[in-house]
């Protein structure tokens, strides 16, 4: 779930462990409040990956396991 402070552009993009986007979301502009954002596991090979969301200027990087 991704809180937005400010109505923005929100998207997720998923990168492998190369750096190449497998994956990507583009939600839109999001009203203020919390959206949630899912990731079909199924379509990733099992292996380590990196997300990224963006809320307009601001974004947050994590390593996500798929098993």
């Amino acid at each position: 779930n991704v809180n937005v402070r400010q109505a923005s552009e929100l998207s997720l993009e998923v990168v492998n462990m190369m750096g190449q986007v497998v994956y990507t979301i583009d939600a839109g502009v999001a009203p203020v409040g919390v959206k949630a954002l899912n990731i079909d596991g199924s379509k990733l090979t099992p292996s380590v990956y990196f997300y990224t969301v963006r809320a307009g200027e601001t974004s947050i990087t994590k390593k996500m396991i798929v098993e």
